[in-house]
C-alpha cells in the first residue's frame, strides 16, 4: 500500500487516485531536479568557456614565452604629503650585458580626492 491510501480498507478508488497523484508528483519533482541540473552544469559549461576566451583575448602578447610575463612594477606607498623628488644617479654603471635597465626615474602622483559633489535636492512626493 502507498502513502495516501487509507490503511485497512484495501485499494478503492480514492487509493487509487492518490497513488497517481502522488506518482505524478514525483515525476513533476524528478523532472524540475533534473531540469535545474542540466541547467547548473550549462551554466558552468559556458562559464568556462567565456573565461577561456577571455583569457585568450586577453594574455600579452610579445616575445615573452607562454607563462612568463613579466612583474608588474611595485607600487611604493605614498608616506609623506611632500612631493617626491626623485634622485639623480652621481655615476652612470656600465653596462655589463645587453639589457639595460630603465634610466627614468618613476615617479608616483599624489592621491588626489576629487571635490564633493552638490547634493541632490529632495523632490516633494506627490500629492492624492
Amino acid at each position: 500500500m502507498g502513502p495516501f491510501s487509507p490503511r485497512g480498507f484495501g485499494y478503492n478508488w480514492s487509493g487509487i487516485l492518490s497513488e497517481v497523484v502522488a506518482g505524478l508528483f514525483f515525476i513533476l519533482v524528478a523532472v524540475i531536479v533534473i531540469g535545474v541540473l542540466v541547467l547548473l552544469v550549462r551554466f558552468l559549461i559556458v562559464g568556462a568557456r567565456a573565461a577561456e576566451l577571455y583569457i585568450h583575448e586577453h594574455e600579452p602578447k610579445g616575445d615573452a614565452g607562454a607563462g612568463s610575463a613579466a612583474p608588474a612594477a611595485p607600487i611604493a606607498p605614498v608616506v609623506s604629503p611632500e612631493p617626491v623628488v626623485p634622485a639623480t644617479p652621481t655615476t652612470t654603471p656600465t653596462p655589463t650585458s645587453n639589457v639595460t635597465a630603465p634610466t627614468t626615474p618613476i615617479a608616483t602622483k599624489p592621491i588626489v580626492s576629487k571635490p564633493a559633489t552638490k547634493p541632490r535636492t529632495p523632490k516633494a512626493p506627490p500629492t492624492i
